[in-house]
């Protein structure tokens, strides 16, 4: 039974009960209803449960869907992914489609969304472009933080300023310019963040990093501050110490290198770097300790740096020694 049938139903019982309640008294209007009362109680329990039923059908459908294109969106043929997606929204299940999008997120899977949203409409087409922009933010997440390409970056991120101009992602789009050197793009960004949002730190910490590339050590400082002031992070705390550093100001860099350590003792760069502060400053012992561990700790997350720490090491007269047995991680600063 349909809901338009059920609402019928239910609206002749009102007009029944009407006419009744001027003719009889309580029991006969009981005697009158409750056929008809149990044959729309009736009604209604087969509408509940055949609704139920046609959703764990659904339910059902999608999973044997998923099941037989499964080979193909797990595999790393772009073309393949692509061609599932399409054929997917093409049995007439858009919405599905685009959560596959999402779940298999990657050039190929965001290509056939496009291709989706061009031909959705409704309801349909506003799933799809949320997936899109769900598609693109991994896509542009992955390119900077597992450092691909900045260009795929700021393409994905810009995709998702032309679906969503409200969406906050000029901070994104600032930390892929500046990787890309693109330094007064990342600034117009950066800025256009901040207006959005004060306590934007990846935005102060963009613009840092802008003036920084352009020598502005001044306004590197200031910005590299309020990202600190706006959201610790260990990063912010070594790219401050790195401005100091050539500044000559070494127990301003030591400050923000044991801030940094403190907040991750496991990053071998914040080791290295305030071992090279403590060499500069003539804390020789010191210095020799913190390269060590830094060496140990880049070994431990293979980033292939421990080389360049080494030859400072060298420089110093003194030689690696693996940490005392049971060390598994490096010592909070004092």
């Amino acid at each position: 039974m349909t809901d338009e049938a059920l609402d019928q139903l239910l609206t002749q019982q009102r007009i029944l009960i009407e006419k009744l309640s001027k003719k009889k008294d309580f029991w006969d209007k009981f005697a009158s209803l409750s056929t008809f009362i149990g044959t729309v109680l009736l009604a209604a329990i087969g509408l509940y449960f055949t609704t139920i039923y046609k959703h764990q059908e659904v339910r059902v459908a999608e999973a044997q869907t998923i099941e037989k294109f499964l080979p193909h969106l797990t595999g790393t043929n772009e073309n393949e992914k692509k061609g599932a997606i399409i054929s997917i929204a093409s049995l007439d299940d858009p919405t599905l489609a685009a959560r596959l999008g999402v779940a298999f997120s990657s050039s190929g899977s965001v290509d056939a969304l496009e291709f989706i949203y061009k031909q959705a409409k409704g309801d349909d087409k506003d799933a799809v472009k949320q997936a899109l922009i769900e598609g693109y933010q991994k896509r542009g997440d992955e390119a900077i933080w597992q450092k691909i390409d900045p260009d795929i970056a700021i393409k994905a991120y810009s995709r998702i300023l032309e679906l969503d101009p409200k969406v906050d992602n000029y901070s994104s789009r600032a930390v892929a310019y500046v990787w890309k050197q693109d330094y007064d793009s990342a600034l117009k960004d950066a800025k256009q963040a901040i207006e959005a949002n004060s306590k934007n730190c990846l935005a102060y910490d963009a613009m840092g990093r802008s003036y920084d590339g352009k020598n502005d050590l001044a306004q590197a400082l200031d910005n590299y501050t309020k990202a600190i002031q706006c959201g610790e992070d260990h990063t912010y705390y070594i790219e401050r110490a790195w401005v100091h550093f050539r500044k000559d100001e070494l127990d301003l860099a030591k400050y923000d290198y044991d801030a940094a350590i403190r907040l991750d003792p496991s990053d071998a760069y914040g080791y290295w770097k305030r071992g090279t502060t403590l060499a500069k400053q003539g804390k020789r012992g010191e210095a020799i300790s913190d390269l060590r561990m830094a060496i140990y700790l880049d070994r431990m997350a293979h980033n292939e740096r421990s080389n360049q720490i080494e030859k400072e090491l060298g420089a110093l007269g003194a030689k690696y020694e693996e940490p005392s047995e049971g060390v598994s991680h490096a010592p909070l600063p004092k």
